[in-house]
């Protein structure tokens, strides 16, 4: 393999169908919520799905015939004979860009009867009325969540609303294999970290399901950028590691890339890795979902060619005349002033790297170019990159320790390529060299597995996926922490998450928290949240001595290429 590149290695051998194996063909849904509101929605120009036209009508659109839709699903899984639906397509869409050891996985979850077993249950103990806005926030609300909630933080409300609609969730924790939190947290609505640490302390002394094992089952959806940590990356809520995260992902030795004016600012934070893919899920944000949920942007068909901003002359299909495209700025982005001091003032008419564009622009630039680079953003959790999959450009990784999502599932060095920014006036040589045809067929197979569908279980997208994930996290051990929790001073039931009248985030007081890392002797850790939903500041308490209950180290859990990722020198 060539220096900075990924090792792009031939696909795995095709394997034989489903029905020469003897699996029986996918169970077909005419999905009764469509035909209910097939009135305010239009064909999204994807197989199967629609799209909301207008897109501000609120959840009631969609919920209108969910019960109806979820007898349906009952009926013809036919639960109670055995006939449980098996082999979802989505399998066979991702086999080429899948890890060959995952697929075979996959194939026997679902044909072995592994999955017709495999039950979750919703714990709503946290927002036991989640269903009146899951598709989206209401009332009044800051104008940003509105316009990021589809794109970045409704997987949180999504996927509780697939897992409903579902053959696999059960109403009784007794019988489930695995529970999600079921938590809605508006983004800038107030604190988001403390309203996710308040949920695990509602959960210890009111959930039946969560006392009963003491979580060890429970998956949590973080969807703001840090999930269980502050923004530059520093641990805060550690008992969150006794947990399952599903969020985004990356690799350990982030700290706080983009954000160097806030880690100087605050101080250094404790060596504790915010992600372990051994417990945790990576999954890709909810932009690309079908139907349409309000305030979501319009989403064109894939693979629709478009035309270079600034020019009139329509390109063929299938035609790509940009090399690369590139558009965002952000002051504290090491990634995004290397890209725009490099690149922006390339003369080569096939690059087009820009501070913004307008978003017609945007989009029409996605379906004119071959690769877009990927930085790391304001935090790992950005929609660009299932954005880039839909718009099939293939995606170059910027920054190596970005975890992409579902990276034990699907081989992401036939998807995508990967260069350090260090090296961005190398990228026009380096995507030269790049095995084009072989990644956008990789591009063209995976972004099946980024979509959303909130229809009715089809057996497409990433649900099928998330469920395989989860059976394989709740059957290895359980999570051995490196830190324990000592003292908090949230407050069980006080409104963190509330807005004043004019929409504007509340202001909420300090909140503290302390750790110790390696046990009760071990170095200790008090971190305040000071008046944000992410900003927070830690200060070591050093104290002798070890605890061996917990491990000796403070290194990551997870290491650098442990997902097959190898980043070039």
């Amino acid at each position: 393999s060539r220096p900075g590149a990924w090792r792009v290695e031939a696909p795995p051998p095709s394997l034989p169908s489903p029905r020469s194996l003897g699996y029986s063909p996918l169970f077909r849904l005419q999905d009764t919520s469509e035909r209910a509101c097939a009135s305010t929605r239009q064909d999204s120009g994807v197989r199967g799905h629609s799209v909301d036209v207008a897109g501000s009508r609120g959840a009631d659109s969609f919920l209108c015939a969910r019960q109806p839709l979820r007898r349906e699903i009952m009926e013809v899984t036919g639960r109670d004979t055995g006939n449980f639906p098996r082999q979802p397509v989505v399998i066979d869409d991702i086999a080429g860009v899948a890890l060959p050891s995952a697929l075979s996985s996959l194939r026997n979850f679902y044909s072995s009867g592994a999955a017709s077993n495999f039950r979750v249950y919703l714990d709503e103990t946290c927002h036991p009325d989640w269903r009146t806005d899951w598709a989206g926030p209401q009332g009044r609300v800051p104008r940003n969540d509105q316009l990021w909630w589809p794109s970045k933080y409704a997987a949180q409300g999504f996927i509780p609303h697939m897992l409903e609609n579902s053959p696999f969730v059960t109403s009784d924790w007794r019988e489930a294999n695995a529970s999600v939190v079921v938590l809605l947290v508006l983004h800038l609505s107030g604190a988001v970290a403390i309203r996710q640490q308040q949920c695990l302390k509602q959960l210890q002394q009111r959930s039946p399901s969560f006392r009963h094992d003491g979580g060890r089952r429970h998956f949590f959806i973080f969807t703001n950028d840090r999930g269980p940590c502050c923004i530059d990356g520093r641990y805060k809520d550690v008992e969150f590691m006794r947990h399952h995260i599903v969020t985004h992902g990356e690799q350990t030795g982030w700290r706080g890339e983009t954000l160097h004016q806030y880690t100087a600012q605050l101080g250094v934070g404790p060596q504790l890795p915010c992600h372990d893919e051994a417990k945790d899920i990576t999954i890709p944000t909810p932009n690309v979902h079908y139907p349409r949920v309000a305030f979501a942007p319009s989403l064109l068909p894939a693979g629709r060619q478009g035309h270079r901003p600034g020019s009139n002359r329509s390109k063929g299909a299938g035609e790509r005349s940009l090399l690369l495209f590139f558009a965002g700025s952000h002051p504290a982005s090491a990634c995004r002033k290397a890209l725009l001091a490099g690149l922006s003032h390339s003369p080569s008419p096939r690059v087009l790297v820009r501070e913004s564009l307008p978003a017609d622009q945007y989009l029409e630039a996605m379906q004119t170019a071959r690769y877009c680079p990927v930085c790391g953003g304001y935090a790992p959790w950005t929609p660009r990159v299932s954005e880039l999959l839909h718009y099939e450009c293939v995606p170059i990784f910027l920054s190596e320790y970005t975890l992409p999502p579902l990276p034990r599932v699907l081989d992401w060095r036939v998807i995508s390529a990967q260069l350090h920014y260090s090296r961005v006036r190398e990228l026009e040589r380096f995507a030269d060299g790049l095995d084009y045809p072989t990644l956008l067929a990789g591009v063209k197979k995976a972004r099946r597995a980024m979509q959303y569908h909130l229809s009715g279980y089809s057996g497409r997208g990433m649900l099928p996926l998330l469920l395989h994930q989860m059976h394989e996290r709740v059957s290895g051990p359980p999570p051995r922490p490196l830190a324990l929790a000592l003292h908090d001073d949230v407050d069980l039931d006080h409104n963190y998450s509330g807005s004043t009248p004019s929409g504007q985030p509340k202001r909420t007081g300090v909140v503290h928290s302390t750790y110790a890392i390696g046990g009760l002797n071990g170095t200790r850790w008090t971190c305040s949240t000071p008046k944000g939903p992410r900003l927070c500041s830690c200060k070591p308490q050093a104290t002798q001595g070890t605890d061996d209950r917990f491990p000796r180290t403070t290194t990551g859990v997870s290491k650098p290429g442990h997902s097959r990722w190898s980043h070039g020198s």
